[in-house]
């Protein structure tokens, strides 16, 4: 009986790993569309429009599913600079892109990093950002105005 407990304990985990913080795939591909759709310059939707596409990258992190964030969590008590350093090196190269922060709070993290230094800052004010879940929406807006930085964090109507 035990061995089964376990079994099953052991299945309920895996299960439970992959689950998606996002109501449903469909949701989230709703406040994609409309994040995006907010943050593309006239330009790239004119491009779009005409049958082009559009530059946007995604920003994610192995911690995701109910485990996951468990564990992100527990380590966002500990010392993870490295994290937020490679988040911030994500931004410089991506700077002129739309860059979807996925369930991540390193993004944030590395804004306020960034925000520590001059060049950092002046990046900063080209950037534009989709929040798709995880960040503090209240940070995240004083980030904005204090940085400069554009910046969609879609609601599900």
């Amino acid at each position: 009986m035990k061995k089964l407990f376990l079994i099953f304990l052991s299945l309920f985990c895996i299960s439970c790993s992959s689950f998606n913080p996002y109501v449903d795939p469909k949701t989230r591909e709703e406040l994609f569309r409309k994040g995006t759709f907010e943050l593309m310059t006239e330009e790239e939707k004119q491009n779009l429009y005409a049958g082009g596409t559009a530059s946007v990258v995604v920003y994610t992190e192995p911690y995701s599913g109910i485990i996951g964030q468990s564990i992100r969590n527990v380590a966002n008590n500990l010392p993870h600079k490295k994290q937020i350093e490679k988040a911030a090196n994500y931004i410089y190269q991506y700077q002129d892109k739309i860059i979807v922060s996925d369930n991540t709070y390193a993004i944030q993290e590395a804004i306020e990093y960034m925000g520590q230094s001059e060049n950092g800052r002046k990046t900063l004010k080209n950037c534009r950002f989709l929040f798709l879940n995880r960040a503090d929406r209240e940070k995240i807006a004083k980030l904005a105005r204090e940085y400069g930085f554009k910046y969609s964090y879609p609601k599900v109507d």
